[in-house]
């Protein structure tokens, strides 16, 4: 059995091993050097084949089956490999870029792999170029798992540095980055030694990095006071709403949002049918509860008129009804005169609107107070009751200070004043004219039986 074991180990063999062509030249060694030694140490012929991976190896079956296995040691231990490692986010790239790449050449210098950061396209907006979140290690097998504990360590060194602001909105993004890049660059020459990166719409937060704790801090506090004082909120408010809002009738509520939020930015965005909110959080979300208050409550209601009543309600003289309306309790008030019946439409405040209704029914139909008073009278006598060309309403106007108004479409006369002694006084001399006519169907009409 020894014998024929003996002749088997001297039967002799070739066999192929692969070497890439990256290795062959350390492989063969200084002047065939590395090929000389292992054909010396395992008792085989090798041939490297000239322009070819493939290297044969010829001898005793048991020693071409040991050079064999060196060789293929010696191409898994020498061979470069190249392996794409996850740095949990952008910013840990940034910041291993910091400060001219500090820390990636510090990394560099203790490995003999080789690490790059991939980089991409900038946003265009900051005109700064951005990093991906892979690092790409090439190198031995040996010196990627050194690499590897190297960079790992890096990495959550930089994490535990690293303080992260939420930016809440991503209205804040513009801010930040202002126009052209302006307010991150603005932010960069003011901490040089600070590391900014700022996300995007699915990463809502800006961070900071720096190796110079007291600049960290100040650089903190500035960004966090930016984020803090620019944040936004939308409302939805259609055409009629903000008409309503940023009208007359919007008045109170807005000048007391401002008095209260001083901080308080709100822009209209009337194609977007928006409101737009800028300011502190709890800022805007006080203003967003009033605003969505102020809709809630308000109301729009309309009146049905005649249309006597509509130049009545636009006299000229002082005081107009409808101005002191709109200025007393901060209603809108739009009087549409084409409208069959004409009518008038307030809006605002619920309990604003309900006494706009209320002066505007007793200006037009009577009030108990005296200083306005209907007369009704008998179609045929209206022209004669004004008098010709109002030579009657301009005799009452000028003796008791009341104005004469024929309301011919309900055949009544309407006098009105502020003094209701003086009124009165004017029904009465109306009586007494409309008594010297032939026909003098007339009566007073008391307040109360209008409503």
């Amino acid at each position: 059995a020894q014998a024929t074991a003996a002749v088997k180990n001297m039967h002799v063999v070739s066999k192929k091993v692969k070497v890439p062509t990256a290795l062959r030249t350390k492989f063969i060694g200084t002047k065939g050097s590395g090929v000389l030694a292992l054909e010396s140490e395992c008792g085989v012929l090798i041939d490297s084949m000239r322009d070819s991976e493939q290297v044969v190896v010829t001898g005793p079956s048991d020693a071409a089956a040991g050079a064999v296995q060196r060789i293929r040691d010696f191409v898994q231990e020498n061979e470069v490999l190249s392996e794409d490692y996850s740095l949990e986010g952008t910013y840990v790239a940034r910041f291993l870029l910091a400060n001219k790449a500090q820390r990636l050449t510090d990394l560099r210098g203790q490995t003999t792999a080789r690490l790059d950061v991939q980089m991409v396209d900038g946003d265009g907006a900051s005109r700064r170029s951005k990093v991906s979140q892979t690092m790409t290690i090439r190198g031995t097998r040996h010196a990627l798992a050194d690499a590897k504990v190297k960079l790992g360590a890096a990495v959550a060194e930089i994490k535990e540095q690293t303080r992260c602001i939420p930016l809440g909105s991503r209205a804040v993004l513009p801010v930040l980055l202002g126009k052209g890049g302006q307010a991150i660059n603005k932010l960069l020459a003011d901490f040089p030694s600070v590391a900014f990166e700022i996300g995007d719409e699915s990463d809502l937060n800006v961070r900071l990095f720096s190796d110079d704790a007291e600049a960290l801090a100040s650089a903190e506090a500035v960004t966090r006071e930016i984020v803090v004082s620019n944040q936004r909120l939308e409302i939805v408010m259609g055409a009629e709403e903000g008409k309503r809002f940023f009208g007359n009738s919007g008045k109170t509520t807005r000048d007391a949002l401002y008095s209260e939020l001083p901080q308080l930015s709100m822009v209209r965005d009337k194609e977007q049918d928006r409101v737009r909110l800028r300011g502190p959080i709890e800022v805007i979300t006080r203003a967003k509860e009033v605003i969505e208050s102020f809709m809630e409550n308000h109301m729009a209601k309309s009146l049905p008129l005649v249309p006597e009543d509509v130049p009545a309600l636009m006299a000229a003289e002082e005081p107009n009804l409808l101005r002191q309306l709109r200025e007393r309790l901060m209603v809108e008030a739009q009087l549409d005169r084409k409208s069959e019946p004409p009518q008038i439409t307030f809006s605002g405040q619920r309990e604003a609107v309900l006494e706009a209704c209320e002066e505007v029914r007793g200006y037009l139909n009577g009030k108990e107070d005296g200083t306005v008073i209907l007369v009704r009278a008998d179609p045929d006598v209206m022209g004669a009751g004004v008098g010709k060309k109002g030579s009657n309403a301009k005799r009452l106007q000028e003796r008791y200070g009341v104005r004469l108004e024929s309301v011919n479409s309900r055949s009544q006369f309407r006098l009105r004043g502020s003094d209701p002694v003086q009124v009165a006084a004017a029904a009465a001399d109306l009586e007494t004219s409309l008594e010297a006519l032939p026909i003098a169907a007339y009566e007073v009409v008391p307040a109360e039986a209008l409503t």
